[in-house]
């Protein structure tokens, strides 16, 4: 069974996130701990710590969805969806925010499609001042609705 829960076991989650490929300097406890309007969500399957994602207020219109990563072992069990669907509802019913931004690796087919079905949209694409990583700027607003099929747009993005 998969629970989602609010954590603040920053060493926990620091842990997790040591894990993740996509992550080129993985924060650490401390630096988790010191992030403003910040709120942690651990999933858990079976009782087991199984991932991770972070909603954080940045104004008073949006919110960005950080750290969304799942141990790979629990992947493609509906973990990262349940993330991703707290993280957006607790934007819109916690911080108020009507826009969730959230960045994937140009080349994290799986993310896409996951953040498709969310109510994503690429808005956005840039190399990654920190690594030589293209990245993906996905927005979402409360209004829009999940499509797996992209807007002719977001194809010159992508690619």
């Amino acid at each position: 069974m998969i629970t989602i829960e609010t954590s603040t076991d920053y060493g926990l989650i620091a842990d997790l996130l040591s894990r993740s490929p996509a992550l080129v300097w993985p924060p650490s406890a401390s630096r988790l701990r010191e992030m403003s309007m910040a709120t942690f969500l651990l999933a858990r399957y079976d009782g087991v710590p199984s991932g991770v994602a972070c909603i954080q207020k940045m104004d008073f219109w949006h919110s960005i969805c950080k750290y969304l990563f799942v141990v790979e072992e629990y992947r493609r069990m509906g973990i990262a969806g349940k993330l991703l669907s707290e993280s957006v509802s607790h934007a819109e019913e916690v911080h108020h925010t009507p826009v969730v931004i959230a960045t994937t690796n140009v080349d994290n087919i799986p993310v896409h499609m996951l953040n498709r079905r969310h109510g994503f949209r690429i808005a956005g694409r840039f190399k990654s001042p920190m690594s030589e990583n293209v990245l993906l700027v996905w927005l979402r607003s409360g209004s829009s609705p999940p499509s797996l099929e992209m807007e002719p747009e977001e194809k010159q993005l992508e690619v």
